[in-house]
This record gives C-alpha cells, sequence and structure tokens, in this order.
C-alpha cells in the first residue's frame, strides 16, 4: 500500500457522497442585463428588477451550490433577470431569481448553479446597494 491511498480514497468518497464543495466563482466582468420577467403565476414580482451593478454585487456575494442546497436551502421564485457577463474570453448567460438563487451558463451548455443569502437588499428593490467594503 502506498503512502497516497488514503487521500485518494477520501476525496473519492467525498466526491462519490456529494460532500465536495463546487469549485469557486470565477472572475466576472461586464455585467449586461438583457431581458426581465416571471414565470406564469409570479405577476405579483413583476416589478422585480436588478440592474447591471446590482448584478455584478450579487455574484460577488453569491457562492456555488449543489442542486440538493438549492432545493433545500433558497426559494425557487418565478421572478428572473436575465443577462451576460465576461469570464475571460468566454461570454456567459445567466439567470437571477428573486429568491436568491443564479444560474450561470457557459457556451457550451455548461450549468453552475450559484446562490447567495446576504442579498436581500439587493433583491428586494430597484435601490442601488451600498458600495461593498474594500
Amino acid at each position: 500500500m502506498n503512502g497516497l491511498c488514503p487521500p485518494v480514497c477520501l476525496a473519492l468518497l467525498l466526491a462519490a457522497s456529494g460532500c465536495a464543495n463546487p469549485p469557486p466563482t470565477p472572475h466576472m466582468s461586464d455585467h449586461q442585463v438583457t431581458a426581465r420577467g416571471y414565470d406564469s403565476g409570479g405577476e405579483f414580482c413583476s416589478d422585480f428588477r436588478l440592474t447591471p451593478s446590482q448584478a455584478r454585487v450579487f455574484f460577488e456575494r453569491a457562492r456555488p451550490v449543489s442542486a440538493a442546497e438549492l432545493h433545500d436551502r433558497f426559494n425557487h421564485l418565478p421572478c428572473w433577470v436575465r443577462g451576460s457577463v465576461r469570464v475571460g474570453q468566454d461570454v456567459l448567460a445567466w439567470e437571477v431569481r428573486a429568491g436568491g438563487t443564479a444560474r450561470l451558463i457557459s457556451s457550451d451548455g455548461n450549468v453552475r448553479l450559484l446562490a447567495c443569502s446576504t442579498c436581500n437588499d439587493l433583491l428586494r428593490g430597484n435601490e442601488e446597494p451600498p458600495l461593498p467594503r474594500r
């Protein structure tokens, strides 16, 4: 038995059990808003909006989540804002929902799920958020 087996086995077990952490969100720039709307039954949130700067702050605060965590810990509301963002040379599509959830879709169709539990100030109205402290 070599000395690499325990760490490798542990990593494989964590990945297989779904305990592995999703990769971090990549650096993003040039946030654009392209559409907003709501799914059937979402008339109550027809005024849900995000500006490009609010979208930037949302993605700075959001963290990658698994589908199970998204389902169990966050509300999937019918209101959404869609846009695009540059990551390196690629342009990704995004969708942010009023419940604090988001999807990033790469040009090859890969989907990354994100959620933000500290974004209520961005999602509840049309006010510009305070500038983040640096």
